[in-house]
């Protein structure tokens, strides 16, 4: 338990420093004053560090909080297992006095019974030798005080005999009963070790979580670039309004002194662009930049879907008497840019894999099985588009599995049974370890349990166990049979 408190106080601290790393490092990052896809995912980025730190800082808190009920638990401990620790070694300390007691009234009563049984031989050999009155009176004044001696310590002996088999059993009945205070004391610990090691478990938990979430948001910020956008944003943006110089023009220079030497094509194509740039100035100033406009919108609306149609066109588009590519709009004029978009096949349809909670605004929101129209599914895209019912928004790719014709030729046309259709599985693995889901999509399973697998995604797989229950569950839990 003492090593686990160091443990998650190195956790708080580093936790912690990371946090104040984090703080300290976005104070010094600017925020993107330039209006941009690519401006708007690196503010993305910059939150996701931010919410970072604050998580950083939500586990310090965590962690210390853990680290302070293990020291209070720790000393309580301690101060215990000292008072328990105090009371045995004073019950040592008598039970070994005690027995100290009887030993030493053992010794004395034998030496009792050794000098009365040699006052009573004495005695007796003196009536044998008809000793004189007066030293068989003095021989039995010698037994009888020793006699009354071995009485009175024979007394003391069984004293000290009942002193210590009291004391004995004390020492049992104590210990006995601190033995119990022991058990108590340590199922108690462990008990708390095992729900801290919960609460640390659930705090890596919502790392993991706070993960994958900062994955799909970060994701889709990522997808939502468009270079192209932005720099016709940039364009726009920084436009002066000032219109281009006129070109120069193809002027021959004649000569008293030498023959005239001048180009006729030349000279006419000279003249001829001239007429026109003088057209365009001549237009702007009487349009004040509409047509500008215009013109740059439709390039750029041109070429996208041409992009989108793997089509190449002319980078510019000529308005009557105007070239796009020889002036830019004002920047006031332009709306925001929206990348154009491919729809699916009418009628393409999928089925979810996993519930998926929707993050921003425009997200699609749905629960395993659920059946999804879509309207947006291009393969080379993370994020898709798709109605259900009457709500409609974006959601990731791989959370669901696209509906094929054959796969609708070959089972009844409502949406239920296109949704219960048998997955293909790809292989069998076993459990090394017991898991146990905390979300409704996860699969909870026991060591040794055989499982089937239809897909993997980011490190999880999706299958089935030996009673058909489906769900989602860690690869690195199970091996490949």
């Amino acid at each position: 338990m003492k090593a686990f408190y160091e443990l998650v106080t190195l956790r708080s601290h580093i936790d912690d420093r990371c946090f104040k790393d984090l703080e300290s490092g976005l104070k010094k990052v600017q925020n993107s004053a330039v209006n941009s896809t690519t401006s708007a995912s690196f503010m993305d980025c910059r939150e996701s560090t931010a919410q970072l730190a604050r998580q950083h800082h939500t586990l310090s808190a965590s962690f210390r909080d853990i680290a302070t009920e293990l020291d209070k638990i720790i000393k309580e401990l301690k101060n215990t297992k000292t008072k328990l620790q105090d009371n045995h070694n004073r019950l040592l300390k008598d039970r070994e006095a005690k027995k100290a007691t009887h030993t030493k009234a053992k010794v004395v009563y034998e030496e009792c019974v050794k000098k009365a049984e040699n006052a009573t031989i004495n005695l007796s050999a003196a009536k044998t030798q008809c000793q004189q009155d007066k030293v068989i009176k003095k021989l039995e004044t010698a037994v009888s005080d020793a006699i009354k001696d071995l009485e009175k310590n024979h007394r003391l002996y069984i004293k000290s005999v009942v002193e210590c088999q009291q004391m004995q059993g004390k020492y049992e009945h104590e210990v006995g009963s601190m033995l119990s205070q022991f058990e108590d004391l340590e199922n108690r610990r462990l008990v708390f070790f095992q729900e801290q090691i919960g609460r640390f478990v659930s705090a890596q938990e919502l790392v993991r979580k706070f993960s994958e979430h900062q994955h799909i948001f970060l994701s889709k910020s990522h997808q939502s670039i468009d270079t192209k956008g932005d720099v016709l944003n940039f364009i726009l943006d920084t436009y002066s309004g000032k219109l281009p110089d006129l070109h120069v023009e193809y002027r021959p220079k004649t000569s008293d002194l030498i023959p005239h030497y001048a180009d006729p094509a030349a000279l006419e194509e000279s003249n001829n662009h001239m007429i026109a740039q003088k057209a365009i100035h001549e237009h702007l100033l009487r349009n004040a930049g509409s047509s500008t406009l215009e013109a740059l919108r439709q390039t750029y609306a041109t070429n996208s879907a041409a992009e989108a149609g793997g089509i190449a066109v002319s980078s510019s588009v000529t308005t009557p008497g105007l070239s796009s590519s020889s002036f830019i709009a004002p920047a006031s004029s332009m709306p925001a840019y929206s990348p154009p978009a491919s729809s699916a096949p009418t009628g393409s349809t999928a089925r979810a894999l996993y519930d998926f909670q929707g993050q921003e605004p425009g997200d699609l929101d749905f629960r395993v099985d659920d059946i999804i129209t879509l309207t947006l599914c291009d393969p080379e895209e993370e994020w898709w588009q798709g109605t259900i019912g009457t709500r409609s928004g974006t959601f990731p790719r791989d959370y669901v599995q696209r509906i094929t014709a054959d796969t609708q030729a070959s089972t009844s046309p409502s949406i239920s049974t296109a949704a219960s259709s048998d997955p293909v599985i790809i292989k069998k693995v076993v459990a090394q370890y017991d898991f146990v889901g905390e979300a409704a999509d996860e699969l909870s399973f026991k060591t040794g349990d055989v499982l089937s697998v239809v897909c993997e995604i980011d490190g999880w797989f999706d299958g089935t166990d030996a009673n058909g229950q489906r769900g989602i569950f860690p690869a690195n839990y199970v091996v490949d049979l």
